[in-house]
């Protein structure tokens, strides 16, 4: 980024493929050094830089707090998120929170369900290959119907094939 008689570039992220999330962290980051930017500006200011999908994984923030530990108004919050998000590093630990997280859906047939749960599973199986019975209790757990839960579970199917054919 370009450092002129008027300091640091304005950028914006919106967390396509082609950008770098650490890239618009260290813009602010200089911007905030720059101006010498309070916590809520810069985090006011960058929030106001977010396009797209950055502003979709970081919507539903609250307003200020006193307490910036869990401020989610806070800029190192913010930049956390983000970095979490959209930084490659992350990406496995991405895939996991998506797989331990999944919940069916309104709608959604236990089969559909079970076909996005395995789409979710197979990013992972390089990089974390998981117990069986984990994976057949994480499911079950996102299933809506209390009793297919039960059922699964008091069976230990091995396999989502299993829990599901």
């Amino acid at each position: 980024k370009n450092m002129d008689d008027e300091g640091p570039a304005f950028v914006s992220f919106s967390g396509l493929p082609d950008e770098n999330v650490d890239d618009f962290v260290s813009n602010v980051e200089s911007l905030r050094k720059h101006f010498k930017w309070s916590n809520q500006v810069t985090f006011c200011y960058a929030r106001t830089m977010l396009k797209g999908a950055a502003r979709r994984a970081v919507q539903g923030r609250g307003e200020t707090r006193a307490d910036e530990a869990a401020d989610p108004s806070s800029w190192s919050n913010l930049r956390a998120s983000l970095v979490f998000e959209f930084s490659e590093q992350y990406a496995n630990d991405r895939a996991m929170a998506q797989v331990v997280t999944a919940r069916q859906e309104a709608g959604e047939s236990s089969g559909e369900y079970a076909r996005r749960f395995v789409d979710l599973v197979a990013v992972l199986v390089e990089s974390h290959p998981l117990d069986s019975r984990v994976l057949a209790m994480l499911f079950a757990a996102g299933l809506r119907s209390e009793k297919t839960r039960w059922e699964l579970l008091l069976r230990r199917f091995n396999s989502i094939d299993r829990a599901v054919g």
